[in-house]
C-alpha cells in the first residue's frame, strides 16, 4: 500500500471510530441490558483492526477527565477503553475530582500512559502531580499526554519504586525497563 493510499486509509479509520465512540460511550453506560456487550466488541475489533493494519492505532481525544488531552492507543486494552468508554478507571476519577484540592499534591506510581496523571492534573489547576513510571514505552506516551496538555504541573520521574531493599524488583513486561529504585 502506497503512503498516500496508508494515510488516507489511517484518516478514514480514525474518522469512523471517531464517530463510533459516542455511540459505545453510551452503549456501556446501559448496564444490566447487554448493551455494554456490543460496546465491548466494537472495542476488542477496533484493537485487532489496528494492531494488524497499524492504521488508527493513536488518536488524540479532547474530552478526557472533561477538558484534557489524551492520546489513546487503541491496539491495547487501556487506550482503547479510555477512548470507547472515556475512562479505565472509571469509578475512581470522578472521586479524584471530589478528594483533591485545588492546591493538592498527587503521587502516581506507576503511571502508565497517565490517566491518573493527567485528571489529577486537570482537577489540582495549583497543585503538583509526582509520576513515576518505569517503562519506556509508557514514558513516551505519558510524556507526550502532558505536553500536549502543557501541564508543568506533573513531574515525571522515569524509573519504578519498590518497598524492598534490593537492586531486581520484578515488574512483569514484555517490554524492558528503563531504570528502577527501591526505597528501604
Amino acid at each position: 500500500m502506497s503512503e498516500r493510499n496508508r494515510s488516507l486509509t489511517t484518516r478514514c479509520a480514525e474518522f469512523i471510530f471517531l464517530r463510533l465512540r459516542p455511540l459505545t460511550r453510551w452503549l456501556y453506560r446501559m448496564q444490566g441490558t447487554g448493551l455494554p456487550r456490543i460496546a465491548e466488541l466494537v472495542r476488542k475489533a477496533v484493537a485487532r483492526y489496528s494492531l494488524k493494519t497499524g492504521c488508527a492505532r493513536e488518536i488524540w481525544i479532547y474530552d478526557f477527565c472533561d477538558h484534557a488531552a489524551f492520546c489513546c492507543d487503541l491496539s491495547e486494552h487501556m487506550g482503547g477503553q479510555i477512548f470507547f468508554r472515556g475512562s479505565y478507571s472509571e469509578g475512581q476519577l470522578p472521586l479524584l475530582a471530589e478528594l483533591l484540592p485545588t492546591d493538592g499534591v498527587f503521587v502516581d506510581v506507576r503511571a502508565n500512559h497517565g490517566e491518573f496523571s493527567i485528571c489529577a492534573a486537570s482537577f489540582m489547576p495549583k497543585g503538583v502531580v509526582y509520576s513515576y513510571e518505569p517503562m519506556e514505552g509508557n514514558i513516551i506516551k505519558l510524556r507526550n499526554n502532558i505536553k500536549r496538555n502543557g501541564f508543568d504541573s506533573i513531574k515525571l520521574y522515569e524509573f519504578g519504586l519498590s518497598d524492598a531493599n534490593k537492586e531486581n524488583v520484578p515488574i512483569y513486561t514484555r517490554e524492558p525497563l528503563k531504570n528502577a529504585l527501591t526505597l528501604a
